[in-house]
């Protein structure tokens, strides 16, 4: 006997064409937009499929091209999370621009990302780092919170660590507190690779204690975002990429540091330079 709770196996609901898949609900919204939503516990995933511009995705799941793939919030019921995740593609504010983009890295992660090259290196040089082009632009899989969402997730913690009698630790307290001074001392932005330097703080220098190289970037391969720079790429993007592949074909490194460096970096970036200069002439006189 079906169950009656659930709905059939296709309909629309919430502008979207939804049918059933082996997890959950898959979804087609506006041609480009594959939305999925499955029950986990007391809650509903979702998460969205965000293809290229122009591109006519069907009910089957297949790998139709690149495309982004995109996280979002759970919800307490399935049509919550359908409207959610419909929502998060009407957002006009899903790409970021570059400066957003570094300030959100800076922000959020600031013993990460202390000086703008670390933050180029994720972007643009490691595999699996969370971002991949949409629209022109790099895009984080994980969708930012809204400030409902924010205030839900510490309500949320605080009810569980309650309902499970785990207080928060003196070294969680103390971790945050520590968080908070040295964000409040970063003050409007990160420090300069100078600045930084002069800390002496050892993530920023190659590993080699004799060695006053930055560090290393990450092996680049083919995967890297900077050999998938896409023509529809936005100016910022684009000259920010111009950037990364100049930095690549400047790394340095010494009798000290050469075993810890790809060696072929800057080959490869003198490459990357010729290709995008190649399709985008204007960045020869940029």
């Amino acid at each position: 006997m079906s169950n009656p709770t659930l709905p059939k196996s296709r309909f629309r609901r919430f502008a979207a064409d939804w049918f059933h898949n082996r997890d959950g609900w898959g979804g087609i919204y506006k041609g480009r937009y594959r939305l999925c939503v499955w029950r986990f516990g007391d809650i509903w995933q979702c998460c969205v499929e965000a293809h290229p511009k122009g591109t006519a995705l069907t009910s089957e799941i297949s790998d139709e091209g690149s495309y982004a793939w995109m996280a979002l919030w759970p919800q307490k019921t399935m049509n919550n999370a359908m409207k959610h995740a419909r929502d998060w593609c009407d957002r006009d504010d899903k790409n970021l621009t570059v400066q957003q983009t570094f300030d959100e890295c800076f922000k959020n992660h600031p013993t990460l990302f202390r000086v703008r090259r670390q933050v180029i290196d994720h972007l643009f040089f490691v595999n699996g780092n969370g971002y991949c082009w949409l629209d022109g632009a790099l895009m984080s899989s994980y969708a930012q919170k809204t400030p409902e969402e924010e205030v839900e997730e510490r309500r949320a913690e605080s009810e569980w660590r309650l309902k499970n009698n785990i207080p928060v630790s003196d070294y969680a307290a103390k971790f945050d507190e520590e968080m908070l001074a040295h964000q409040a001392a970063m003050k409007i932005g990160p420090l300069t690779e100078v600045e930084y330097r002069h800390e002496k703080a050892a993530d920023i220098l190659c590993i080699h204690e004799k060695c006053e190289h930055p560090s290393s970037f990450y092996a680049v391969c083919k995967y890297a975002n900077i050999n998938h720079v896409p023509d529809d790429v936005k100016p910022d993007w684009l000259a920010l990429a111009h950037e990364a592949a100049k930095l690549l074909a400047e790394e340095q490194f010494c009798e000290f540091c050469s075993p810890h460096v790809n060696l072929k970096h800057p080959k490869i970036g003198k490459k990357l330079i010729a290709e995008l200069e190649s399709r985008f002439p204007h960045l020869i006189s940029a």
